[in-house]
């Protein structure tokens, strides 16, 4: 993110212990960075309408998220939706296998470093680091 200074990340964090700590110890000292507690589905459909793209391992919104025209970058190898990667309105981006969870800190800086967009909204579920 250091390298593109209107890109933004809002990211509704799941309530589990073991994903807080994930996030907050990878990104909870990067300054634009909203880590937020989780919301309800109206504050997060009006995000989801407001941001860039989505960056998500949840089902729900591979399929909500392209119904508001946003492209989703999916933390998983694979999905139940495959018609949505079909249509082009989802691109996997697989996870760190080593860990079985999502992205390393690195792979995802490098894969923020990689946009040119003002907001992305991150999504993730209980089960990518737990």
């Amino acid at each position: 993110m250091e390298d593109n200074e209107d890109v933004k990340v809002i990211y509704p964090v799941h309530l589990n212990l073991a994903v807080r700590d994930t996030v907050y110890s990878i990104l909870g000292d990067m300054d634009r960075v909203k880590l937020l507690e989780p919301i309800d589905v109206r504050d997060m459909h009006n995000l989801m309408d407001r941001c860039f793209m989505i960056m998500t391992d949840s089902g729900r919104f591979q399929e909500e998220a392209p119904s508001l025209g946003k492209p989703v970058l999916v933390f998983r190898t694979e999905t139940e939706r495959p018609e949505a990667v079909e249509a082009g309105t989802v691109e996997l981006v697989g996870v760190n296998e080593s860990r079985n969870g999502p992205l390393t800190h690195y792979q995802f800086s490098s894969l923020i470093n990689s946009l040119h967009f003002f907001i992305v909204l991150l999504i993730t579920l209980y089960s990518s680091c737990s």
